[in-house]
């Protein structure tokens, strides 16, 4: 699966009128906006995996999860269950543990 863009909430005004209830941007972001976008990635990923046999492989391409990504860290904390890697090298030998050889050669 690839995850192009983090999946933020569009303003809506439901959104706007919960804004106005925080003095500061910041904090509107980290308490609304910031775990909104959690669910949604975390029930995308949930759509990866299935059932016991099914193996995948999650990449987010969103530059906010960068090595020096302001969200990195606060996602990667989210995702306590998955392995992270930048290597593809890392990814091909994941797929090779887990996968019959057979799996590649279709």
């Amino acid at each position: 699966m690839i995850i192009v863009n983090l999946p933020f909430p569009t303003p809506t005004p439901i959104f706007e009128h919960k804004k106005k209830q925080y003095s500061e941007l910041k904090e509107f972001i980290k308490s609304i906006i910031f775990p909104e976008m959690l669910i949604k990635l975390k029930q995308g990923m949930g759509r990866l995996i299935r059932c016991e046999t099914d193996t995948g492989l999650i990449s987010i391409l969103d530059f906010r999860i960068s090595k020096k990504g302001k969200y990195r860290r606060r996602i990667l904390e989210s995702l306590t269950d998955y392995r992270v890697t930048d290597s593809l090298h890392e990814a091909r030998e994941f797929f090779r543990k887990v996968k019959k050889e057979e799996y590649f050669l279709s």
